[in-house]
């Protein structure tokens, strides 16, 4: 029984190796694919990336080439009402040679008639003979321009693929053709190399004045900005004298209307001062009048009329210095109105300044005595 189950197991073990070893091959066949496959990708993205590089030069061939058509149509055009410009003038030229010859005609008959003197005959010839040569010259010139279209219309219109380019017969009327074709595309390249050459040279000058008016616009801004700042000061400098001249004067203000208060303070105290001392010289006045009406001497009557008038002046005192402390005071409150601004220095605050001390009785006592 196990040798059995051992020979089947090495059956199976073979088997599995047998298939095992197919495996291998096949993945070693894949590997091989997939390397080629590889090689082969790698191939046709280097020839597209080379075939991309070749169609934008291409691109820019094409440009370049547009560009230079689009150069020498315009030439072309140019050459073209240049040629017509000169055949207008060959058809004046020729009309007027026409009428040239109808008035010498006329003037050959009329000389027949008339024997006019020969100097005559001769400008009219000289005139001829000019006339003829200019319009041959401009005959050769029309030719000669109609010719150079012609080849560079020919050079560059032609088709790549027709008869003229596949047959070449190697003839001198062909090779002078060409090399009369070449010199005009030389010569049309040289030309728009300096037609280019202009347009790069009126560029830089086209440049060179935009930065000079830069420059110039920031000068002019600097200076703008500089007189402005200088103006700024200027006026900072007037309102802070202003400011400190309002100032001093709202101090001068406020220092004059301190004194007034000051003076109508010490008035007031005078006032009240002079009242009580009136008060009590009215008593003792009063007392000694009673005392002299009780009196019956007659000497005493000078005395009597000496105190009468001494407590009129004592009575007009007071009364004087009142008036006076009411026009100051209705003073300060008209400068306090005219000037709105300030705050007027009460009695109280100037009765009592920082440093004040409060007067003792025996101060006042001692003041009054």
């Amino acid at each position: 029984m196990l040798l059995a189950q051992c020979k089947e197991y090495e059956k199976e073990i073979q088997h599995f190796i047998a298939r095992k070893s197919l495996h291998e091959e096949e993945l070693a066949k894949h590997r091989t694919e997939v390397k080629t496959y590889t090689e082969n990708l790698v191939k046709e993205t280097t020839k597209s990336t080379e075939l991309e590089n070749e169609k934008k030069s291409l691109t820019i061939k094409l440009r370049h080439a547009e560009d230079e058509n689009i150069v020498l149509t315009s030439e072309n055009r140019q050459n073209s009402a240049r040629i017509q410009e000169l055949q207008r003038k060959v058809t004046t030229l020729e009309s007027r040679l026409l009428s040239a010859s109808v008035r010498i005609a006329e003037s050959e008959r009329e000389t027949i008639k008339d024997h006019p003197p020969p100097s005559e005959m001769i400008m009219l010839n000289n005139i001829i003979e000019t006339l003829k040569r200019e319009n041959e010259r401009l005959k050769k010139e029309v030719c000669s321009l109609q010719q150079q279209l012609s080849d560079t219309i020919n050079g560059f219109l032609t088709p790549s693929g027709s008869k003229e380019h596949l047959v070449d017969t190697p003839t001198p009327q062909r090779s002078a053709e060409k090399e009369d074709r070449d010199g005009a595309r030389r010569r049309l390249f040289r030309e728009a190399a300096t037609l280019r050459e202009q347009n790069l040279q009126l560029e830089t000058k086209v440049s060179i004045m935009e930065r000079k008016v830069k420059d110039l616009e920031d000068a002019l801004s600097h200076e703008r900005s500089y007189t402005l700042s200088k103006e700024y000061r200027r006026l900072h400098d007037e309102v802070r004298i202003l400011q400190s001249a309002q100032r001093q004067k709202s101090e001068l203000s406020a220092a004059h209307d301190c004194s007034h208060h000051l003076e109508v303070i010490a008035l007031e105290e005078q006032v009240k001062r002079l009242t009580s001392q009136r008060d009590k010289k009215w008593d003792v006045s009063v007392q000694a009048m009673s005392a002299l009406k009780e009196s019956q001497y007659p000497e005493l009557d000078g005395l009597r009329d000496v105190l009468n008038r001494s407590l009129q002046n004592v009575s007009r005192t007071p009364e004087r210095l009142s008036t006076e402390a009411h026009i100051l005071s209705s003073a300060v409150e008209d400068r306090v109105a005219k000037n709105p601004g300030h705050q007027p220095v009460t009695p109280s605050k100037l009765r009592h300044p920082p440093n004040h001390q409060p007067e003792s009785d025996v101060d006042r006592n001692e003041k009054k005595s």
